[in-house]
């Protein structure tokens, strides 16, 4: 899911069909305004999607397209993530963040959010399991190789059962 230069959101059928999985991008703006994670969640109803893991909001800092979190302090980008995963939860969309680990030590506080999903970014690094609490996926590279597929790709390991969870607690489903 991503928001374009004119604030309207849009999905891309084909990758999030292929894995089952949503990623938010937008302007750290945007999203603290509860207006357009309605927006997404709208767009997420009226094509009827089915997840099978929870729609992650990217926390992440590329610097592009207002997409920057220098000038927002750590509680303000903690409630940031915790105002979209509760929006999308009060619309019955199961939902986390990802992010890498400089943003986990450095940019939010990662005990307020245990009880959202966690998806991390950490590469060429082994991962303890109580190292971080809400853990749910770790992206272990992004230069993993696939046979028959031209470019590298992400290696992302999962510790939950999402489908069963999405399942039982009726989420993801329109």
């Amino acid at each position: 899911i991503s928001i374009n230069e004119d604030n309207a959101a849009s999905i891309d059928n084909d990758k999030c069909t292929a894995c089952g999985a949503c990623v938010y991008q937008c302007p750290f703006g945007a999203i603290s305004d509860k207006s357009y994670i309605l927006n997404v969640i709208d767009l997420i109803k009226k094509g009827q999607y089915e997840f099978d893991l929870p729609v992650f909001y990217d926390v992440e800092d590329d610097g592009t397209n207002g997409n920057t979190v220098s000038h927002l302090s750590r509680k303000e980008l903690t409630n940031i993530i915790k105002v979209f995963c509760e929006t999308m939860l009060e619309n019955n969309i199961y939902a986390g963040y990802y992010c890498n680990l400089n943003f986990i030590a450095d940019e939010i506080y990662a005990e307020k959010l245990y009880k959202y999903p966690f998806w991390l970014a950490a590469w060429n690094r082994e991962i303890e399991g109580d190292e971080y609490p809400n853990l749910t996926i770790w992206q272990a590279t992004d230069s993993f190789i696939i046979q028959g597929v031209t470019e590298p790709c992400d290696l992302n390991y999962c510790f939950v059962d999402f489908e069963g969870y999405i399942t039982k607690k009726g989420y993801n489903v329109y």
